[in-house]
């Protein structure tokens, strides 16, 4: 298992689709407490089955043990109310491409996260710089690229 980075003990993802529950699944396999934030709980509880579906793949396969597989399903905490993001020491947004969501997300958290929280997004097409200035904390702020399936892509 990889080493959580140290001082961040704990990583919000938001948005629970196909990119946001492979960071989320990543991110438990390698050590964090993850916040998967979305907005319905029937994605959420969605998220959380193809995660777990994707853990027993690799068990069945010996690549992992019950026991990983447990730690990390348990190391996953679905919520539906940003207000839960506030303790995260890393926050990584993979919603739409869609700049005023992004733009809002972030300002949205702004609010909530202490200023040392480093702020991800994960955009293929839109500028990183642009979401950054909309967080009100761009020295603090960078911009991910996940491949997909991101549990199986070894960047």
């Amino acid at each position: 298992m990889n080493q959580p980075i140290k001082g961040i003990d704990s990583i919000a993802v938001i948005g629970p689709g196909l990119m946001g529950s492979g960071i989320a699944q990543v991110c438990a396999a390698g050590g964090y407490e993850v916040m998967l934030y979305g907005r319905h709980e029937d994605r959420l509880k969605a998220a959380i089955e193809k995660i777990t579906a994707s853990y027993d793949r690799n068990l069945a396969r010996g690549r992992i043990s019950a026991e990983e597989r447990d730690e990390a399903i348990n190391r996953i905490h679905p919520v539906t109310d940003l207000d839960s993001m506030h303790n995260c020491g890393m926050v990584i947004e993979a919603v739409s491409e869609d700049m005023a969501l992004k733009q809002k997300i972030f300002g949205q958290l702004n609010m909530l996260c202490p200023k040392n929280t480093i702020f991800a997004t994960n955009t293929s097409a839109l500028s990183v710089s642009e979401i950054g200035e909309a967080s009100g904390r761009s020295e603090r702020f960078l911009g991910t690229h996940f491949f997909n399936p991101v549990h199986a892509m070894a960047l």
